[in-house]
């Protein structure tokens, strides 16, 4: 009797949350090799979804930490732009300033005689 049971539950129509196929090959052991935009090698993953059972598909093995990364450069590209902007307009205040000191530089050169004809 034992032996019936087993052999009830084991054709059972019941679905389990295992994938038909065991994975028995990793995420990276594939060929050919498909490299990610970083140029990493991509992982290779297994779908078992009701829509699309065993469809395969590749994703970066780093693309959380893509995704961070792009977030800080997207910052410091917006700082730099800041920078660069502030940088402009300090050179364009100091070319301003130049030439008004370089006015007052002839003006007191220009008044010089005038103390010394004075005294």
């Amino acid at each position: 009797m034992a032996s019936s049971y087993s052999e009830c539950s084991s054709t059972s129509s019941h679905p389990t949350n295992r994938a038909p196929i065991p994975p028995h090959v990793g995420p990276f052991e594939y060929h050919p090799v498909v490299m990610c935009k970083g140029g990493a090698k991509a992982a290779r993953w297994i779908s078992w979804g009701v829509d699309n059972p065993s469809r395969r598909y590749h994703k970066c093995h780093n693309q959380r930490e893509k995704a961070e990364l792009e977030h800080f450069v997207d910052e410091l590209r917006t700082k730099e732009e800041e920078q660069c902007a502030e940088i402009t307009a300090a050179r364009h205040e100091l070319a301003a300033l130049r030439l008004v000191a370089s006015k007052d530089e002839a003006k007191i050169i220009g008044l010089k005689p005038k103390i010394f004809d004075i005294s």
